[in-house]
């Protein structure tokens, strides 16, 4: 049975640690034997990390000198055949000392960084995944090496299957945003797009999932507007949780402005809410077809960001021929069983 090592500084509550946890999942209902290795924090998602993996060794708490030599000892003890590395520049430091074996690389975000820290002795590195188009474009771009290009995949992000029916309430139009509280996603603009709405749709919610920064501002606003009573805010809650909130969602309105894949997009998809989402080309049309399984709006469009849930809420034939739609292209396309078949391929053919 061959040994898959995942290394992740830590596995944080949003898209990069539910992405670690299903790809272990998946690894491991392939037959492979799956080892975890955090480098930073033990917090968040790990210990659902650890439930799912066969062993998984924390190096946080040693100091940082001492961290790389100890996780240099732990690899060279366990000699894994294939090593998966999630946005950590710890291993990519001691790629070169390690015994040799498959090592993958996972591009997790269109940001410099990411790009920098994946080329970390490139000559190491067997292949690269991106997980939409757009982040093998920039990875490309930003690299030195002609690698880049031809060894570089693209396999989307999977997802589980739904376990909850979605179901519509017809006294009101959900919407839900879920993600960080923050400008990069958006969230700054979420008071004025649902404004705009509640004028055609006075029966529309929203609920907020997620915390961040902007999280007082935003109830702020939303009590100036005279809205506060329509909108939830619900905080961080446990993922099945958010699954089945979303299940329950008529709209996912997510006006992002940096995403790498977007996992909650494929997510609504999944429990039938219909995604209306900022167009990141390369990035979220490869997730979304619109007008078919969702809606992509350019960048900050409020207007139109407001009028396509109102279409929606106006329309109920219309969303659900949608809804119905974003969950056949996620069972497709973006389930759990596709990416991790993909992941067994990519490593039989590198072995």
């Amino acid at each position: 049975m061959q040994k898959v090592l995942i290394v992740n500084s830590h596995i944080p509550w949003g898209g990069l640690g539910q992405f670690t946890l299903s790809l272990a999942k998946g690894l491991r209902d392939y037959g492979y034997t799956v080892m975890g290795l955090v480098t930073h924090s033990d917090e968040d998602n790990y210990e659902n990390f650890r439930s799912i993996n066969h062993t998984t060794t924390y190096f946080g708490h040693i100091p940082k000198l001492l961290r790389y030599l100890a996780i240099w000892w732990y690899i060279f003890r366990h000699r894994p055949d294939i090593i998966i590395i999630n946005y950590n520049a710890v291993i990519h430091f001691l790629l070169p000392f390690i015994p040799k074996c498959i090592v993958i690389d996972i591009i997790h975000n269109d940001v410099d960084d990411f790009y920098r820290i994946s080329g970390i002795n490139e000559k190491h590195i067997d292949a690269w995944v991106a997980p939409t188009p757009g982040i093998k474009e920039g990875f490309i771009r930003y690299s030195p090496f002609e690698r880049a290009e031809s060894d570089t995949r693209v396999i989307s992000h999977g997802i589980s299957e739904s376990l909850h029916a979605h179901f519509s309430d017809s006294s009101a139009f959900v919407i839900t945003f879920v993600g960080a509280v923050y400008e990069h996603k958006g969230a700054d603009i979420l008071p004025d797009i649902f404004e705009k709405v509640t004028l055609a749709l006075p029966h529309a919610r929203l609920q907020i999932i997620g915390e961040g920064k902007l999280s007082h501002s935003l109830k702020e606003n939303f009590h100036a507007k005279g809205l506060a009573d329509k909108v939830q805010f619900l905080g961080v809650i446990p993922h099945e949780q958010v699954r089945e909130m979303l299940a329950s969602s008529d709209v996912l309105l997510f006006p992002t402005r940096v995403e790498a894949f977007g996992l909650v997009i494929a997510e609504a998809m999944m429990e039938g809410a219909i995604p209306i989402v900022t167009l990141l080309p390369g990035i979220t049309d490869a997730t979304v077809t619109d007008g078919e399984s969702g809606y992509l709006i350019p960048k900050d469009d409020i207007a139109t960001f407001a009028n396509k849930c109102i279409l929606l809420g106006n329309n109920p034939i219309l969303k659900k021929t949608l809804s119905t739609q974003a969950i056949d292209r996620a069972k497709t396309v973006l389930s759990l069983s596709t990416m991790s078949h993909r992941y067994d391929t990519l490593i039989k053919e590198l072995l």
